[in-house]
């Protein structure tokens, strides 16, 4: 069985959480322009202009912010530590299970071996 691959565990939690806190850091903004669009939409001035602004404005770092994010993420999972099964028999690591199974029995009714069952 060949040796499991050389992980650096360190660079993959320190990636992880550099994830983590990049993400928390890039819903900061988010949380504060919903938050000033729901007081600006509520507001009694009944002008909704700069809630329209500050929506697209909000939108537009929307689209940046999970484009970060998600390349945050897959690095840190592409720095995942792969785990290899150290105990597996000889079985597990030759052939096919589903394929390398003996032929099913046949079907005992439809062979004759067995009465088939009544309709209703």
């Amino acid at each position: 069985m060949p040796s499991p691959l050389p992980v650096d565990r360190v660079e993959y939690r320190r990636l992880l959480w550099r994830s983590r806190v990049g993400t928390a850091v890039l819903a900061v903004p988010l949380v504060l322009g919903v938050t000033q669009i729901v007081t600006l939409v509520a507001s009694d001035d009944g002008d909704t202009r700069p809630a329209a602004f500050v929506f697209l404005f909000l939108s537009l770092y929307t689209i940046a912010a999970v484009w970060w994010a998600v390349r945050l993420w897959r690095r840190s999972f592409a720095a995942r530590p792969v785990v290899l099964a150290v105990d597996a028999t000889y079985a597990e690591q030759v052939g096919v299970p589903g394929l390398d199974d003996p032929a099913p029995a046949r079907h005992r009714s439809l062979s004759g071996e067995q009465e088939l069952p009544p309709r209703w």
